[in-house]
């Protein structure tokens, strides 16, 4: 499985590593500080909520599209391999 992760588009993978610092860091450290921007709250909350929705997007894609394009590719070249005679 992490080598499929691995096989995502690096900037999927770095984008999905921001989201995750970002979610947790806001989740545990940030609520509980004092504002330091007028409306700081408020856009922490809507780049909290950015981010957990970028997250539930890489896993429907990893699991829909990447895994199934992954197979797909496994089967299609043990096909060709057997038409052209290779293996």
């Amino acid at each position: 499985m992490l080598k499929s992760l691995l096989r995502v588009r690096k900037e999927l993978n770095i984008f999905l590593g921001i989201s995750v610092v970002a979610v947790v860091s806001i989740g545990v450290l940030l609520r509980d500080i004092p504002e330091i921007i007028p409306k700081g709250a408020e856009i922490g909350e809507v780049f909290y909520r950015l981010s957990l929705s970028y997250i539930a997007s890489y896993i429907f894609y990893f699991v829909v599209v990447h895994l199934k394009a992954e197979k797909d590719k496994k089967n299609i070249s043990a096909y060709i391999f057997r038409s052209v005679g290779v293996a």
